[in-house]
């Protein structure tokens, strides 16, 4: 469809949105998952009882 927001896909934002929207999977078990960022960075998040995020 159309996408006005033009200056956001200049900065590579709207391609960061589009990956988060593609790789962000709500509904999904287990909810300790590995996943990777577009940079390569690996992130891994823990179980949904701990609000930390190991890097």
């Amino acid at each position: 469809g159309q996408r006005p927001e033009r200056g956001l896909e200049r900065a590579g934002l709207n391609d960061l949105w589009t990956w988060a929207i593609e790789n962000w999977r709500f509904d999904r078990i287990p909810r300790q998952r590995a996943i990777r960022w577009p940079d390569g960075r690996a992130a891994r998040y823990v179980p949904a009882n701990s609000d930390k995020m190991l890097d």
